[in-house]
């Protein structure tokens, strides 16, 4: 072979081996991208999954919460009674309340 042949053939075996690689790393990044596509895909459905069941904890937790179930509760197993008269009543003894109202008159004097 001549001086010119080994030059162009190492040049075409250099260019084979860089497109050689080129087209391996090209492969290797599509069949990444497949896989972060998958990925992706999979952590989707697992929030929608999350999400879903999060919804579904609140619906009870509300359910569990209502004063209709809490109330009957309350009646029917613990026999407890419903209180009507709701207004506070705050009991003062009338010494009591009259040292209250000596006390102020006193500072404001």
């Amino acid at each position: 072979m001549s001086k010119k042949k080994k030059p162009l053939i190492f040049r075409i075996i250099v260019a084979a081996f860089i497109a050689g690689i080129l087209i391996l790393s090209y492969i290797g990044l599509l069949l990444e991208i497949k896989n972060f596509h998958k990925e992706i895909n999979f952590l989707e459905a697992s929030t929608s999954a999350l999400k879903n069941k999060s919804t579904e904890l609140i619906v009870e937790k509300q359910i569990l919460e209502s004063e209709d179930r809490i109330t009957s509760i309350a009646r029917d197993d613990l026999l407890m009674m419903a209180n009507e008269d709701l207004t506070p009543v705050i009991e003062i003894e009338h010494d009591h309340f009259a040292n209250i109202n000596r006390i102020i008159n006193n500072k404001y004097e």
